[in-house]
Formats: C-alpha cells, sequence, structure tokens
C-alpha cells in the first residue's frame, strides 16, 4: 500500500491536520518516501543528463533498546548490531529534480563516519514501506524501533519483516574507520535508483544494516558542517 493510500484511510479517523503534518519535507516530520517526493516528470527543469547531488532529506535511526524513541533531529546515526539489541538508520533522498525518463549510468552514496570500534561489513537494503523522520532527539516519537510512522507499524520490530525491506544488498562497505567514505551502489543499486526516478511511489530510502555485531556512528542531515551530510551522486547518460 502506498503513503497516499495508507494516509487516506487514516484521513477517514484521524483529521486532515495529522495527515498533511507527514508531508512537511522541511519540518522534521517527513514522508519518507512515495507521494510525499513529488514527480519531477513534468517539470521542464527536469535533469536528464550529467552528474545530480542529492543530499539526504530524511534520516533518522531506531533503537531497539529504547523503542518508543525518534531521532530524526539527531546530528548522528548510530548504528549497531549486536545479540538482543541494535540501532538500525534510514536515510532518504529526493530525486524529482531528475527527469523520470532519464537513464542512470552510476550511483554511490558519500557518508562521513563520526565513530566506529571495528570493521565489518555493512550493507544497504531498500525501504519498502513510507516512514517518517521525525522531530526528536532520543524522545517519543516515530518512526521509532515499532512504528514506521504514526499509521503504520513496521511488519516487524526494527524494520525487520520481510515487507519492512528488501534482501537484495544495493551496496557493501567496510565500517570502523572514522572520516569520509564513498559506497558505490552496486548494479542493483543502480537499478533501484532509476526505478525511484522512473516512479517516485516506490522510493522510500535505505536502510543500513549488517550480520554481525558492529558498531558506529553516521553524521546525519543535521551536522553542522554541510560537507559530512549523506549525499547521494547520481551519474546519468
Amino acid at each position: 500500500m502506498g503513503w497516499f493510500h495508507a494516509c487516506a484511510l487514516a484521513l477517514l479517523a484521524t483529521g486532515c491536520d495529522q495527515i498533511l503534518g507527514l508531508r512537511q519535507l522541511s519540518t522534521g516530520g517527513d514522508a519518507a518516501g512515495g507521494d510525499a517526493l513529488s514527480d519531477g516528470a513534468g517539470s521542464a527543469d527536469a535533469i536528464g543528463s550529467g552528474t545530480v547531488t542529492l543530499v539526504a532529506v530524511a534520516d533518522t535511526y531506531i533503537d531497539s533498546q529504547f523503542r518508543g524513541n525518534n531521532y530524526g533531529i539527531a546530528p548522528l546515526l548510530s548504528f549497531g548490531q549486536s545479540p538482543g539489541s541494535g540501532d538500525t538508520p534510514l536515510v532518504a533522498f529526493d530525486l524529482s529534480s531528475i527527469a523520470s525518463t532519464a537513464a542512470v549510468a552510476s550511483a554511490h552514496v558519500d557518508l562521513y563516519i563520526a565513530s566506529g570500534n571495528n570493521s565489518h561489513q555493512v550493507a544497504f537494503y531498500e525501504v519498502l514501506v513510507p516512514w517518517i523522520e521525525g522531530g526528536q532527539d532520543g524522545a517519543s516519537g516515530v518512526a521509532n524501533w515499532t512504528q514506521a510512522t504514526k499509521f503504520i507499524d513496521w511488519g516487524a520490530q526494527g524494520a525487520s519483516g520481510a515487507g519492512d525491506r528488501g534482501t537484495t544488498v544495493l551496496a557493501s562497505f567496510v565500517s570502523g574507520v572514522a572520516g569520509p567514505l564513498r559506497v558505490d551502489l552496486n548494479s542493483f543499486g543502480v537499478a533501484a535508483v532509476a526505478r525511484w526516478i522512473a516512479d517516485p511511489s516506490t522510493n522510500h530510502g535505505i536502510l543500513v544494516g549488517a550480520a554481525g555485531y558492529t558498531a558506529f556512528q553516521l553524521a546525519s542531515r543535521e551536522d553542522p558542517d554541510p560537507s559530512h551530510r549523506p549525499q547521494l551522486v547520481v551519474v546519468l547518460n
């Protein structure tokens, strides 16, 4: 179910003000993906070639220890995987400035690792449902460990359900080294970006995951240094 259709159903019971608040991309109450990200297909200014750099429009992480807390305005995205606990970052980019017919040659994500305590293989996966960035830094709110939005629960806690995230690895990198990091998307990642451009309703961003124990922190889009904020760089034919 797309973001718009889920909200249309919720609208019957909750009222317009609560629903419309999810679509305000500049307020920290972002609906990441789906109809919340506009379609640039009809714009005369839509980009059809060259290199496009897109700063994240929404990011947060969900925390298994404080399951109802939101971190939408936190300056760092915490990642951690260990038995019984974990922190999982979510990041979304708005591709509506790119023409829907544009051909994607390659894409990569620029990140900044602020700190880490070991090295481990980490991967990007596609998020399959809309989620809310939120406006908290460790206080009650959504998205969180159990809820993608106020109206949509994750299929399984921690966005771990089959309908929450894809199983295909879009890119991988080794964590643990502080500093800037370029993560090249593989062929599946490039195909996902192309699909998000052609059909913005499928764009719900990416999730960072790992199979084994590791822990590190990434700069978020709230980082005071703009060069540290997550960026998606798309090269068009």
